[in-house]
């Protein structure tokens, strides 16, 4: 078999990598791209990661007397305590025959877009696991399953936290006036327990998003401007459908994002964070990357491995959140 050392090890440097996926097409990561635009990605550079990066919380805290000292923002805190993170590492094989007849014809061309596409394909692979840390993670814990060399088998188990809880409401019989006493009750109530909001927005399940709509068109003239995600009421409440589902690795059930009947108040300014970890890789020189990928020469058989990893972590702020259950019908 040719070697492949200096003829496709030049197409898998970090950079190479970077402007490579930086030209794909974006995948679709609908909640993930919702809650952690760019802005709300960071990337840490080391394996373990920090609870207090994850719970820590934005808030007021006292004034200090003029020469005195510093207020702790955690005085609760007696240690730090770190979560060991799990990685999400795949691969493919190629067989010898199918590497030597590529590094052969010496086209550059046909070896990068084969470069392309297998990144491609790995990388949405990637984002389709994150996608679901995600829908997983917005219920406040975290139970991946993790794989080892003979199976799967146990799972990443992280605690999150869980949304402050709001007083249950009844819409079965409403208009579209009670629909705005609803929301500002809800809102008011959220305020109190989970503090000052920038961009509150209102997801709904499935059943109490089908009832608002159906109010809303039942109604004459309804304060409504429908957007893509959903609809603006009164000009002031951002309400959007998460009738969604994920289904974990080894399992046929697919699971609700949240149930038919909750509403999740969130702050979408402030959600919380998307953290990458430091990869376990030294050709990625241990660095936090939202994606890698490399060539891996096999043995018997002969053949060439990409094996792509990252190390996603999606981190709620759940103390930001208040969750409602919602009589429909």
């Amino acid at each position: 078999m040719v070697k492949y050392t200096g003829q496709l090890n030049r197409y898998f440097k970090k950079d190479s990598i970077a402007d490579i996926v930086a030209e794909l097409p974006k995948p679709v990561m609908t909640l993930t791209d919702m809650f952690f635009p760019a802005n709300r990605r960071v990337q840490k550079h080391s394996s373990l990661i920090s609870l207090e990066d994850i719970t820590a919380e934005t808030g007021a805290v006292p004034l200090v007397r003029r020469g005195g000292h510093s207020v702790p923002v955690d005085p609760h805190s007696k240690t730090t305590q770190f979560i060991d993170l799990d990685g999400i590492v795949i691969s493919r094989f190629f067989k010898a025959n199918e590497v030597n007849d590529l590094i052969a014809s010496g086209d550059t061309e046909n070896i990068q877009a084969w470069v392309n596409e297998n990144i491609e394909n790995l990388r949405n692979r990637i984002s389709d696991t994150t996608e679901t840390l995600v829908r997983q993670a917005l219920s406040g814990k975290i139970e991946y399953p993790y794989a080892t060399d003979t199976g799967v088998a146990g799972k990443m188990e992280i605690n999150l936290g869980n949304p402050n809880s709001l007083t249950a409401a009844n819409i079965k019989n409403a208009s579209v006036g009670d629909l705005q006493v609803w929301l500002e009750n809800a809102l008011t109530e959220h305020v109190k327990k989970a503090g000052n909001v920038s961009q509150p927005v209102f997801l709904l399940g499935s059943a109490v998003y089908s009832k608002v709509v159906a109010i809303v068109c039942a109604a004459q003239n309804a304060p409504v401007v429908w957007t893509p995600e959903g609809m603006k009421l009164f000009g002031k409440y951002d309400i959007r459908s998460l009738s969604m589902t994920y289904t974990l690795p080894g399992s046929n059930a697919a699971a609700d994002v949240i149930g038919a009947n909750k509403m999740r108040i969130i702050d979408i300014a402030n959600p919380g964070k998307l953290i990458y970890a430091a990869l376990d890789d030294l050709d990625a020189n241990l660095a936090p990357m939202p994606f890698y990928c490399k060539p891996q020469e096999m043995k018997d058989p002969d053949g060439i491995k990409l094996i792509a990893s990252s190390k996603p972590l999606p981190a709620f702020a759940m103390k930001r959140q208040s969750e409602q259950t919602v009589t429909t019908a």
